[in-house]
C-alpha cells in the first residue's frame, strides 16, 4: 500500500536548478517521441478541420461557438482551428506541432501538479516522464484529429492544480483560475465535465472534513456547468444516445474497462489500432473488466484511508473515463485510443507516485513490473506514431487488427479505388458487409428479398459497431462496393449494390452518378434523370455537371449546357475539358467569338487538349465566323 507522499519526511533529492533541466528535459521528450508525426499527413475527419467549408464550425470564430463540431459541441477545439487555418493555410505540420506542443506542455504540467500534490521532485518527474510517453496519448497527439483530446487534457491538469493549491492557499487567483480551467476543458470536450465531482472530494482529501465546505466549492462549478449546457443549446446538437437494454449496455461497458484497463497497464499494439469492441469476444473479457472494476473500488477504498491524495487522483482518473465507458451506449466508436486521454492524467500522477515509492523502497519486483511496462508502452507508442503517419498504413493497421471497424474500411477502400486496386476494394467491402448482414451470400440475399438492409438484425449489427444505428455508413460501404465491383466488370451486382444504396439514402448525388455510368448504355433516359438528380442534390458535384452538360450538348439544349459548364469552369479554370466543352455549346448556339474565348481557355488549361482537337475546334469557329 502506498504511504502519504506528502509527508514532510518524504525525501526531495533534487535541488531546484537540477529539477529545472528535468522538467525540461521531459518537454524535449514528449517533442523527441512525437516528433515523426510532424511529416505526418491530414486524412480522415482532419481535412473538415484544414479546409473548412462556409458555415462550419471551424470557419470563423463566431461559428466556432454558434455550429455543432460533428455531433458535439466543442467550440474550443473549433477556434483552435480557426486561428491556424489563418496561418497554417492547410499545411498538415503547424497542426501537428500544435498538437506536440498540446501534450508537451501538459507533461509539464502534470509535473507541477505532483510536485503540489506529494512535494516530491522524484515522484513528479515520474508522473511527467510516464504521461509524455504513455499508450493511451497516441491517437490524441499523432492524429490531428485528436486535437480535442490534446487541449482537455492540458486544461484538465491546470485545472487540477488549481484545485490543488486551492486547498492550502484560498486565493483569488487560485480561484478564478479553477473555474476558468474547467470551463476551458468543457469548451474543448463534454468529457471533462464529468470531473466536477473531484471538486468536493478534494475538501475531503485534504484536510477537512466538513460538507458545508464542500458545498461551498462546488456550488461556482455548478453556475458554469449551467453556463456551458446553455451555450451548448444554442450552438450545439441535440445530445444522442444508443438505446439498448441494460444487461448488453453493462456487459458492454465491462468489455470496455478490459480493453482500457489492458491498455493502461499492458500496453499492447491494439491499444492504439482498436475501434470497435467486435474483436473483443467471448466472456474472457468480460471477466477481465470485472476484475478492473474489483481492483479499483478496492483501491480506491484501501487507499484513501493511508493516502487520500493518490486514492483522489485515481478518483480523477475514474470520472472522466465514465463517460466513454459505454453504459450506457453514447452516440461514439465503442472504442477509440484517443477517447482515453483525459483519464491519463489521473493514471500518470498514480503511477509516478508508486514507481518512486518502489524505487526508494528498493522493492525490486515491483519496480521490474513498472520497468515493463515503461519500456513496452514506450515501444507501442513509437510504433502506433508510425501507424497514424500516412492514410493507407493507418487504415490498413487499423482493419487488419480490427476488420469491423466500418468507417475505416470505407476510407481505406476509397484509397484502394483511387489507386485503380480494385480487387482489394470489392474484397475488403465485401468482407465487412458480410459481416453487416450476416451472410457470405449477400448480395443475392438482397436480390432476393431474403435479407432487407433496413432489417432489425441489420441494425444490430452497426449497432454493436458504433453504439447507435447509423444506416449512411452502410450506404457509403454499399456505394463503394458498387463502384469497385463496376471497376472490375461486375456490372449486375453493381446494380444491385447501388440501388441499395439509394433506398438507405435517396439524396445521395454520388450513388444517383454512380448509378447512371451503370446504365447509361441500356438506358439513356433513366441515366439522364439520375444525372440531374446528381446535379439537383449537389451544384458542386464536378463530374456530375460536366456529364450533365455533355448530355445538354448531344440534345442541343446548348444554353443550359453553357450555363452549367460556365458555373463549374469558374470553380477549375485549369481544367481543358470544361472549356472544350464549353466551346462546343457556344458552337451550337452560333456563337463563333464566344467559342473562340472558350477554346482559347482550353489552349492555356493545365490539362489541355490535343493540338489536332484544338484545331478541329478552331476549323468549325472560322467556318461559322465566315457565314
Amino acid at each position: 500500500m502506498l504511504n502519504n507522499p506528502s509527508s514532510p519526511n518524504s525525501p526531495t533529492p533534487v535541488t531546484t536548478t537540477r529539477f529545472g533541466w528535468f522538467v525540461g528535459a521531459i518537454f524535449v521528450l514528449a517533442l523527441g517521441v512525437y516528433s515523426p508525426a510532424l511529416g505526418g499527413a491530414a486524412f480522415w475527419d482532419d481535412l473538415g478541420f484544414l479546409n473548412s467549408t462556409p458555415g462550419s464550425a471551424t470557419s470563423s470564430i463566431a461559428n466556432a461557438f454558434i455550429q455543432p463540431f460533428g455531433n458535439y459541441f466543442r467550440p474550443l477545439t473549433s477556434l483552435s482551428f480557426v486561428i491556424e487555418n489563418m496561418y497554417a493555410h492547410g499545411n498538415p505540420f503547424f497542426y501537428h506541432l500544435d498538437n506536440i506542443l498540446l501534450h508537451a506542455l501538459t507533461s509539464v504540467a502534470l509535473v507541477f501538479l505532483v510536485l503540489r500534490l506529494t512535494k516530491n521532485h522524484g515522484a513528479a518527474l515520474l508522473a511527467g516522464g510516464f504521461f509524455a510517453i504513455q499508450t493511451t496519448q497516441v491517437g490524441a497527439t499523432a492524429w490531428i484529429g485528436g486535437r480535442t483530446d490534446t487541449l482537455s487534457c492540458l486544461f484538465l491538469t491546470l485545472f487540477l492544480i488549481c484545485v490543488v493549491a486551492l486547498q492550502s492557499s484560498k486565493s483569488l487567483w487560485w480561484t478564478i483560475g479553477s473555474w476558468l480551467t474547467f470551463f476551458l476543458a468543457a469548451l474543448s470536450k463534454e468529457q471533462a465535465v464529468a470531473i466536477l465531482p473531484c471538486v468536493p472530494l478534494a475538501v475531503f482529501a485534504f484536510g477537512s472534513r466538513k460538507w458545508t465546505d464542500a458545498i461551498k466549492a462546488t456550488i461556482p462549478f455548478l453556475v458554469i456547468l449551467v453556463v456551458y449546457f446553455g451555450l451548448w443549446y444554442l450552438g450545439g446538437p441535440a445530445p444522442k444516445s444508443g438505446t439498448k437494454e441494460l444487461g448488453y449496455a453493462l456487459i458492454l461497458s465491462l468489455k470496455t474497462l478490459g480493453h482500457y484497463g489492458t491498455a493502461f497497464l499492458v500496453p499492447t499494439k491494439d491499444s492504439v489500432v482498436t475501434f470497435t469492441l467486435e474483436n473483443r469476444n467471448g466472456m474472457g473479457w468480460v471477466a477481465l473488466g470485472l476484475t478492473f472494476a474489483a481492483l479499483i473500488i478496492y483501491f480506491v477504498l484501501r487507499t484513501w484511508k493511508k493516502n487520500p491524495v493518490v486514492s483522489w487522483l485515481a478518483v480523477c482518473a475514474l470520472c472522466v473515463y465514465l463517460p466513454i465507458s459505454n453504459f450506457p451506449p453514447l452516440l461514439s466508436f465503442l472504442a477509440a485510443p484517443y477517447r482515453c486521454a483525459e483519464a491519463g492524467i489521473g493514471i500518470a500522477c498514480v503511477l509516478g507516485t508508486f514507481a518512486h515509492q518502489v524505487i526508494v523502497k528498493k522493492q525490486f519486483f515491483l519496480a521490474g513490473l513498472v520497468a515493463a511496462n515503461v519500456l513496452t508502452g514506450f515501444y507501442v507508442t513509437c510504433w502506433g506514431i508510425q501507424t497514424w503517419l500516412k492514410p493507407l498504413g493507418f487504415f490498413e493497421t487499423a482493419i487488419a487488427n480490427d476488420p469491423h471497424f466500418l468507417i475505416g474500411v470505407e476510407h481505406l477502400g476509397n484509397i484502394l479505388n483511387a489507386q485503380n486496386r480494385f480487387e482489394e476494394s470489392a474484397k475488403l467491402t465485401d468482407e465487412a458487409l458480410s459481416w453487416v448482414y450476416s451472410s457470405k451470400q449477400w448480395i443475392r440475399d438482397l436480390e432476393s428479398g431474403a435479407v432487407a438492409t433496413s432489417s432489425s438484425k441489420v441494425l444490430e449489427q452497426l449497432h454493436k459497431n458504433t453504439g447507435i444505428p447509423q444506416p449512411a455508413q452502410l450506404e457509403k460501404l454499399l456505394s463503394n462496393h458498387s463502384f469497385a465491383l463496376a471497376a472490375t466488370g461486375r456490372r449486375e451486382e453493381s446494380l444491385i449494390c447501388i440501388n441499395e444504396a439509394l433506398k438507405l439514402w435517396p439524396g445521395d448525388s454520388y450513388c444517383h452518378f454512380l448509378y447512371a455510368r451503370l446504365v447509361i448504355r441500356q438506358d439513356r433516359q433513366q441515366a439522364l434523370h439520375h444525372i440531374e438528380l446528381a446535379v439537383r442534390y449537389d451544384p458542386g458535384y464536378r463530374e456530375a455537371v460536366i456529364a450533365l452538360a455533355a448530355q445538354r450538348i448531344a440534345d442541343h439544349r446548348f444554353p443550359e449546357a453553357v450555363v452549367l459548364l460556365k458555373h463549374v469552369g469558374g470553380q477549375t479554370p485549369q481544367n481543358g475539358l470544361i472549356w472544350l466543352m464549353l466551346c462546343d455549346a457556344k458552337l451550337g448556339l452560333g456563337d463563333a467569338e464566344g467559342a473562340k474565348k472558350a477554346l482559347d481557355l482550353a489552349a492555356k488549361s493545365e490539362s489541355r487538349p490535343a493540338p489536332t482537337v484544338i484545331a478541329q475546334r478552331q476549323a468549325r469557329i472560322e467556318k461559322i465566323a465566315r457565314h
